[in-house]
């Protein structure tokens, strides 16, 4: 769908569903940089690069507006001595900043304390122009990149964004494209990842790609949400350096759907669809095969410490409370002796693991 007839139309039920936790994202991840007791970043920056006009048709807030609702919430927080805040909205379309910078100013979002950066531009322009702010270490970032397709974003990109030293990055990827000629030659060359066996999970192959492009021995984090719309399957890849991101994305996800925290949509459901299910098979959840997988790691003592736990935890898309029932099982059964009940964040950050001993 072309961007322009993408927003004369009423948003969908998965746009809706993307730019929920888009919102949600943003409301958690403000308080931790405008509202701590010391500021410890003097800067606070929020890219929005493929803004669009900011609404759709019926009136509907899109990202950019949402952004400036969650700082308006904020407000007292933003009007602190020694902080700056900035909005930075960019778009291809000079039609759609003017539509912007009119919606703005109807829905009375011109607010105080916040500097507006607001300006036409592609993103292989506006991009290398931001890049001394996000990769300042004297700066907290995030960055919204809702492209139409993946040619813009380049792996380039991915590896400057996974090197920025306080830039949370959240950005939406289609699968279907993907999933139809991921394999050919003209998708290959913006993003040669293959094509899926189930054309649905392409944006899960891109990825394990982005993940690969994490450098040897750095602390990253890349984590997707799947979303159902009426073209197919499409994803959205959040990318974080520190664990607190992590936590607060995924915190947001299992908000956004209570059964896997993935997806808006039971997509364990529809991949068993897929196949034929013996009469007695026992459908599994995302949650069961977890535990079982923590509970084999502990007792094979594959997973030795607090912070592998957390870790373990962070890499299965899985709150680290969703340890706790395993945890609290192995203690009754007598099989691991330990104090504590949910690892916890400060052990993976500092090392500082709380004793754990498994007893069988």
């Amino acid at each position: 769908m072309a961007k322009k007839e993408f927003h004369n139309k009423p948003f969908d039920d998965g746009t809706l569903t993307k730019l929920a936790v888009f919102q949600l994202y943003v409301r958690s991840w403000l308080p931790v940089f405008v509202a701590r007791h010391k500021l410890h970043w003097r800067e606070v920056h929020l890219f929005d690069f493929f803004c669009g006009p900011g609404q759709d048709i019926e009136g509907t807030p899109g990202s950019p507006l949402l952004i400036l609702e969650e700082l308006k919430a904020q407000a007292t927080h933003l009007a602190r001595t020694g902080l700056s805040t900035y909005v930075h909205f960019y778009d291809g379309d000079k039609d759609s900043i003017s539509e912007l910078e009119k919606h703005i100013d109807s829905s009375g979002l011109r607010l105080p304390n916040v500097n507006y950066d607001i300006q036409p531009g592609k993103f292989g322009d506006t991009f290398p122009k931001a890049s001394r702010i996000l990769e300042s270490k004297n700066t907290a970032c995030l960055v919204f990149l809702d492209q139409f397709g993946f040619k813009d974003v380049t792996e380039d990109a991915i590896r400057k964004l996974i090197l920025c030293p306080t830039t949370d990055v959240m950005f939406f990827i289609s699968s279907g494209l993907i999933g139809r000629m991921g394999d050919h030659p003209a998708i290959a060359k913006y993003l040669d990842v293959g094509k899926p066996e189930e054309s649905h999970k392409g944006h899960l192959l891109a990825l394990e790609h982005y993940r690969s492009l994490i450098p040897r021995g750095q602390r990253y984090f890349f984590m997707p949400f799947s979303i159902k719309k009426p073209s197919g399957v499409h994803g959205l890849i959040f990318g974080t350096g520190h664990p607190l991101g992590a936590e607060k994305f995924l915190e947001v996800a299992w908000k956004e759907n209570e059964l896997n925290g993935e997806a808006n949509f039971d997509i364990h459901s529809d991949e068993e669809a897929s196949r034929q299910l013996d009469l007695f098979e026992k459908r599994t959840t995302k949650i069961e095969v977890f535990e079982d997988m923590l509970e084999t790691g502990l007792l094979d003592q594959s997973i030795k410490t607090e912070a592998g736990i957390y870790r373990f935890c962070i890499d299965s898309g899985m709150r680290p409370q969703h340890a706790s029932s395993v945890l609290k099982k192995l203690k009754k059964e007598g099989k691991l002796e330990c104090r504590w009940q949910t690892p916890n964040i400060n052990s993976f950050l500092k090392g500082e693991n709380r004793s754990f001993k498994i007893t069988t």
